[in-house]
């Protein structure tokens, strides 16, 4: 099932065995070496910052995430394996996108999540205003994306090729 991560953030996170609401998902923690989820940022009824891997996620759907029990959150501090993706602290969000030959393309405004493979599977990028005058946005599939740094995301060029690597004819 695929859905933006815009639809995602301020889910309540259930409790399977309680049946209470115990969380509030706030960010997903992206790897951005390969654009793997492995965990959700949460925060408590007690407003402490916790993470619950993906490993632990019984079930996600529209309306809320559900897990077993409120032992599934985690300490940040606590997952040694995850620290170096937590310290990276690595987001998409307004993150600028332009081709390979430079052209900007925009920003990112929104992503979609693979809630099956828990990856990244399109990024919706928003033009600057002066290039967008319909107001519509442009998908981005992961495959098009050629890197990933602090700054922005290079992505191959638009232009139309066929496998030959030649260019599409224009037909009118």
């Amino acid at each position: 099932m695929l859905v933006l991560d815009s639809s995602i953030n301020q889910k309540p996170i259930i409790s399977l065995k309680d049946g209470e609401i115990i969380a509030t998902i706030t960010k997903p923690l992206i790897n951005p070496d390969n654009l793997t989820l492995p965990a959700f940022y949460c925060l408590t009824r007690n407003h402490q910052l916790k993470i619950i891997l993906d490993q632990d996620i019984r079930e996600i759907n529209f309306n809320y995430l559900m897990i077993n029990d409120e032992s599934s959150l985690s300490d940040p501090n606590d997952l040694i394996r995850l620290q170096n993706i937590i310290n990276i602290n690595y987001s998409l969000i307004n993150k600028s996108v332009e081709t390979i030959s430079r052209k900007k393309i925009g920003r990112v405004t929104d992503f979609t999540i693979n809630l099956t493979s828990m990856y990244v599977n399109n990024l919706e990028v928003t033009p600057s205003i002066y290039r967008n005058f319909r107001g519509s946005s442009l998908k981005i599939h992961r495959s098009q994306i050629i890197e990933l740094n602090d700054r922005k995301i290079i992505i191959e060029d638009l232009d139309q090729k066929i496998k030959s690597g030649l260019p599409l004819p224009i037909i009118d």
